[in-house]
């Protein structure tokens, strides 16, 4: 979807609860300036859903996340490698 949107810096919230397959797949890679992520998901099927969905962001920025969600993996498959993580206020 933003794939190759260099000067894409803070992403649409992402408010989807549940995540299917391939859903976010490739969708911000390199985004090299992207640093800002809100993901509100609270389940994924785990099909691929974010498959190097942030491969070639930003090296460092903000990942806010549901906090009920706790299947998230660190690095290009899911929150960046060096990003600051915090939960969404309920």
């Amino acid at each position: 979807m933003y794939w190759n949107c260099i000067n894409l810096e803070t992403a649409p919230e992402l408010p989807a609860s549940r995540m299917f397959d391939a859903c976010y797949y490739g969708m911000f890679m390199s985004c090299t300036k992207l640093n800002y992520i809100k993901c509100l998901a609270t389940s994924s099927n785990n099909n691929n859903v974010t498959t190097s969905w942030v491969n070639g962001v930003a090296r460092t920025g903000m990942f806010i996340k549901h906090p009920n969600m706790t299947r998230w993996s660190i690095g290009v498959n899911g929150i960046p490698t060096n990003w600051t993580i915090e939960n969404a206020p309920q």
